[in-house]
């Protein structure tokens, strides 16, 4: 009688590997209805203190072979069938690959961490992949749909009870997924995680791999509190600066970041900045909607688990100024403190470096911020103008304007005093003294010394006093005929040859 075991009988003896595996442990024993003859006799029943022993015993070779996978794409469960009993105890991630085509040109990935539910012998596994594998795989667009779906194995995969290696699948003819179930469930944020004032980078952590060219920054928002705010920022201009993956970080543009600054009453800490956005902020590789974050719905993954606040030194990238206004202005390259502008650190000087002639102001004249808070305007005042115009050989011209100051000068928005400059920074734009000096009176004359004093609206050059252009009059009169002019009324003059300036 020669009798042919089932897959599921072969299987079950093969998962006892104390019965069976040599000669030595391979025995039967049955009952008088185990089989008759042909006169319905009975046969002799052996039992088990006395069992046959197998007289040829063959012994395992057949490689076992994976017959099907499965994959639930939504829970990460991955499911492996073979065609006979397996010792999952020998089990090699490492071979077990994923392909994106079943001719293996396309991108793969090989486990490194995933768990097995079962551990020992069975012919059926269920591996539950780590969050890590299953990212990769959306990264590199692997199962992410039925047709990208296929495997490849080596044959140090695993080894069924005998210790026969497994049959490789190999990478030129990937095995398909027999039964896939895609991933439905929306990505959610894990972590707020970072939010840095110096550079302007903040970063957001997902439950899962997110496209990065699907991130729609407009639709999201700072906020002073997680309900009722009074305040918001959106985070735009700003460039994504992550491939996609789970992670992402965004940098906020330059005047993105400088109208974040300027708002003292959000993000100045973790306490009032909280982050909200809708559901197509962003989608995961196959496309499914973020779950959204809206207002009222506090959460500590909401706000920054690390807020870095600004620490870095306002700098002055340019000035510029009118010599005929006394007006200046002031360019910084983040917002500043108005209040905090002392004027009277400023030293004009002619040179960068050895000036012969420096002058400071004594007065703060008017002082205004631009909207921005980029710029400092300044008006010197009348005295102060006076003064500086007063200084030879300094702000005469573009190659003479030159300006220092202490970090004593300003502070940002944050209280980081600006970058002191030792060296004088040249001027950007000049604009020379075009407006004409005018006499204010003829204050004083003394007969006895022959001394006169003359007061102008601005200081005048000495060595361009020309005497023979200055008359002394005995008086006049104002023709009132048109065009207006002055008549002389019988005068006695006298034309000045030479004096001396006093």
């Amino acid at each position: 009688l020669e009798v042919q075991l089932s897959p599921d009988d072969l299987n079950g003896l093969k998962a006892d590997t104390a019965l069976a595996t040599a000669a030595g442990n391979t025995y039967i024993s049955f009952t008088e209805r185990f089989v008759e003859d042909m006169n319905r006799n009975a046969i002799v029943p052996v039992s088990m203190s006395s069992a046959a022993a197998v007289t040829i015993y063959t012994p395992d070779t057949t490689r076992p072979t994976m017959t099907s996978f499965s994959l639930n794409y939504d829970q990460g469960l991955l499911m492996l069938a073979f065609d006979e009993t397996v010792d999952l105890l020998t089990f090699d991630h490492n071979s077990f690959t994923f392909q994106s085509s079943s001719d293996g040109l396309g991108e793969s990935y090989s486990l490194i961490n995933a768990t097995l539910q079962d551990v020992g012998l069975a012919s059926e596994v269920i591996i539950q992949l780590s969050d890590l594998e299953l990212n990769a795989l959306k990264n590199l667009r692997i199962c992410v749909s039925e047709s990208t779906c296929h495997v490849s194995l080596s044959d140090l995969l695993l080894e069924d009870t005998s210790g026969n290696r497994i049959r490789p699948v190999l990478p030129a003819a990937g095995q398909a997924v027999s039964i896939y179930l895609p991933d439905t469930t929306p990505p959610h944020l894990v972590a707020f995680d970072t939010l840095d004032l110096n550079t302007g980078i903040f970063t957001l952590v997902f439950s899962e791999t997110i496209m990065s060219s699907r991130v729609w920054l407009r639709i999201s928002m700072f906020h002073d509190t997680y309900s009722n705010a009074t305040q918001e920022f959106r985070p735009f201009p700003a460039t994504v600066l992550t491939e996609d993956g789970p992670l992402l970080s965004i940098q906020l543009e330059d005047d993105a970041l400088d109208s974040l600054k300027l708002n003292t009453a959000i993000c100045t800490s973790s306490a009032n900045c909280w982050l909200r956005f809708n559901y197509t902020f962003v989608t995961d590789v196959l496309n499914n909607f973020v779950s959204p974050i809206r207002p009222g719905s506090p959460g500590p993954e909401q706000a920054p688990a690390t807020f870095v606040p600004d620490m870095t030194a306002p700098v002055l990238t340019a000035f510029d100024i009118d010599m005929d206004t006394g007006e200046m202005i002031l360019t910084f390259d983040e917002p500043v403190s108005e209040a905090s502008f002392d004027p009277l650190q400023l030293v004009f000087q002619n040179d960068p470096t050895l000036p012969s002639a420096t002058f400071s102001p004594r007065n703060h004249g008017n002082i205004v911020r631009s909207e921005d808070g980029l710029e400092i305007q300044m008006t010197l005042t009348a005295n102060d103008m006076i003064r500086l115009k007063a200084t030879e050989y300094l702000f005469e011209a573009t190659r003479d304007s030159f300006l220092t100051f202490s970090g004593a000068l300003i502070t940002d928005v944050s209280g980081n005093t600006v970058a002191a400059r030792i060296t004088g920074m040249p001027v950007s734009t000049f604009l020379s003294d075009v407006t004409q000096p005018q006499l204010v009176s003829f204050a004083a004359f003394n007969l006895d010394n022959g001394s006169f004093t003359l007061i102008f609206d601005e200081p005048v050059n000495l060595s361009s006093i020309m005497y023979d252009n200055f008359v002394f009059l005995s008086n006049y009169t104002v023709d009132t005929s048109p065009p207006e002019m002055v008549v002389l009324d019988a005068p006695q003059y006298l034309l000045l040859e030479n004096g001396s300036v006093t």
